[in-house]
Parts: C-alpha cells; sequence; structure tokens
C-alpha cells in the first residue's frame, strides 16, 4: 500500500513537473518572439526615420533653375515642363522650378547655395560648364545634392550626370544641310554669351562637330567664330560690323537661339535676308516668329520632350536608391532634328 501510494506520487509530481516545464518553455518562447519583434519594429522605425530625415519620407525632392532672358533658358524651361507633364501626379517626385534673373542665371553659386538652404536632394540646371568652386563641391557634398544637367557634360563632381542633345551631333546635321545647298558657301559661326567672350560647353560641342564635318566638304569655308553680347542692341551692332567684314560670308551657323534672332534682325535691317542662309538652335517663340519672316531658313531642335522623359527615369532610380553614392556619373544623349522654312 505504502509502495503503491509512492508510485502515484512520483507519477503526480512527474506530471506536475512536466506541465511546469512545459509552460516555462512556453513563456520563455513568447518572451523572446516579444523581444524579437520589438527589435523588428525598433529597426522599422529607424529605417523609416532615417528615410524621412534624408529623402523627405520617401519623397525625392527636386529644383530646377532657369531664366527668362532673351531665349536663353528655353532648353532648360521646354525639359522641365516636360519633366513635370510626365511626373504627373507621381509623388515620389517633389519638383520646385525657379525661375532666376539673368545676373544669376550663370551663378552656379547662387543656385548650390539655395538648394543646399532648401535641403534639396537633386539640383536641376542647365549645364555644369560653369565649374564648381571647392566651396560649392563641399557644399554640394556635405548635403549630398545630386546634379542634374541637361544641356553640356558631366562636371567633376562625382555626383552628377548629362541628360541632353548630342550637340557634337547636331553641329554635324548643321553642316551636312550647308553641303546640300547647291554652290560653294563661306559660313560664319556666331554665338551669344553672358560672360564676356566665354560659350558654354554645349556651344563649344556645336562648333567643333560642325568644323569637323565642314573639313570633309569643298564647297564649305569657314570663317572664325564670332561672340556677340546677350545685349540685344550692343549684340546687333558687333554683328553688323561681322557682316560688313565678311561680305561674301552666304551662311551663319549660329550656336544658340538668340544669336539666330540677332542675325535675323541685322541681315533684314541690311535687306539682306535672301543672301544669308541662317541656322540657329532652339525653336522660341522669337525664332518662330523670325523663321515666318523668313530671316531663319533652319533651326536645330533639341527634342526637349524625350529628354523631360529620360531625366524622369533617372530622378526614379534615384529615389529608388538607397544611397545617393551608388548612383555615381552618368551621360545620355538625345539625337536633335532640323527643321527648314518651307
Amino acid at each position: 500500500m505504502v509502495l503503491q501510494d509512492r508510485i502515484y506520487a512520483g507519477r503526480f509530481w512527474m506530471r506536475v513537473s512536466w506541465k511546469w516545464f512545459r509552460s516555462m518553455y512556453r513563456a520563455i518562447l513568447f518572451l523572446l518572439l516579444f523581444v524579437l519583434c520589438c527589435a523588428g519594429v525598433a529597426c522599422g522605425m529607424e529605417e523609416c526615420a532615417e528615410k524621412k530625415e534624408g529623402n523627405g519620407a520617401g519623397q525625392l525632392r527636386c529644383i530646377a533653375f532657369y531664366s527668362s532672358v532673351n531665349g536663353v533658358s528655353s532648353t532648360i524651361f521646354r525639359v522641365t515642363s516636360s519633366i513635370q507633364e510626365h511626373l504627373g501626379t507621381d509623388e515620389r517626385i517633389l519638383l520646385s522650378v525657379y525661375c532666376l534673373p539673368s545676373d544669376l542665371y550663370e551663378s552656379l553659386d547662387y543656385k548650390v547655395k539655395t538648394a543646399a538652404a532648401l535641403d534639396m536632394d537633386v539640383m536641376i540646371v542647365s549645364n555644369m560648364s560653369g565649374d564648381l568652386d571647392e566651396d560649392n563641391l563641399e557644399e554640394l557634398q556635405e548635403n549630398q545634392i545630386f546634379v542634374l544637367a541637361v544641356d553640356g557634360q558631366p562636371s567633376a563632381y562625382e555626383l552628377s550626370a548629362c541628360i541632353g542633345a548630342d550637340n557634337r551631333s547636331a553641329g554635324r546635321q548643321a553642316a551636312r544641310l550647308v553641303a546640300g545647298i547647291e554652290g560653294e558657301h563661306c559660313a560664319g559661326i556666331l554665338a551669344t554669351s553672358f560672360r564676356g567672350g566665354n560659350i558654354s560647353v554645349s556651344r563649344q560641342e556645336r562648333q567643333a562637330g560642325f568644323e569637323e564635318e565642314a573639313k570633309g566638304w569643298d564647297c564649305i569655308e569657314i570663317i572664325p567664330r564670332f561672340i556677340c553680347t546677350a545685349n540685344t542692341l550692343e549684340a546687333m551692332r558687333s554683328v553688323r560690323e561681322y557682316l560688313e567684314e565678311n561680305p561674301q560670308m552666304d551662311v551663319l551657323y549660329c550656336l544658340d537661339s538668340a544669336s539666330g534672332v540677332i542675325a535675323s534682325k541685322v541681315l533684314a535691317e541690311q535687306g539682306r535676308t535672301d543672301e544669308v542662309y541662317v541656322i540657329c538652335f532652339d525653336q522660341t517663340e522669337q525664332v518662330q516668329r523670325e523663321m515666318k519672316e523668313g530671316g531663319i531658313d533652319a533651326v536645330i531642335e533639341q527634342e526637349a520632350e524625350k529628354i523631360g522623359r529620360e531625366c524622369v527615369d533617372f530622378l526614379l532610380r534615384i529615389a529608388a536608391c538607397d544611397d545617393i553614392q551608388e548612383m555615381g556619373q552618368e551621360e545620355r544623349a538625345v539625337p536633335c532634328r532640323i527643321i527648314t522654312r518651307e
């Protein structure tokens, strides 16, 4: 009887011990799962906080600068409009557009400081040919601002890209157009500049392409390039002198829209519209008017809509990138098309 009681007691304590062990096991497992869940939530909150701090709660903040002086801004303005159109209601990218007066338009320093002060992720500019000084580079690097140029070439800055027209190829197109006109030709090259004799990289590429292609044609003689100021009255006076010094010139290859408009006005003033074939870049409203009046014969049009679409694709890549440093440099060239006066 005593032995049987001991057996029952042993079984009882075994059952109690097993239940206790199972309860403790479940409690420990639950506690472990709870700790892991808390850690996961904390990591997620930290990641979200970092993303919000670095990129506006998932939005890529972009700022674009343009000017409305003499059509100089036509490319960047039309590309920016195309970007806005292609973005539509996409909330992943927030685009702010600033119109600058002429005295600030060429200042990369002003643009960099503005982008940094507004805590932007991407700065969209016409070109980077003004070259950033050390202070600008340091400010861009400190604020991790990516620079996207839509006309020109990438700069030395490691977080930059150029998505724009194939300017050198466009210059070759212009030379072939001239070669296709019957007879021998003497072509002058004209450009406008805010910078007292310096022109942007994109204009240099347009000139280089034209000269390279023209070398292969015996029917084209090139007169050295002439650069005029962006001031309309002064520019018209200097272009008159350029034409008077080179009376044999029957083609004017203008590296921008402003110089094309100025050349057209001077030739109309002199009654020589039919004597000189004028080619320029960018079909601005002024250029369209001059074409209708017969002063401009051909326009090399940058495909702003296509450039804008390429820019949106690139911006979405940046928005999806965890580390902007991984983007590096990139260059995409979009072909131009020629529009001739009927």
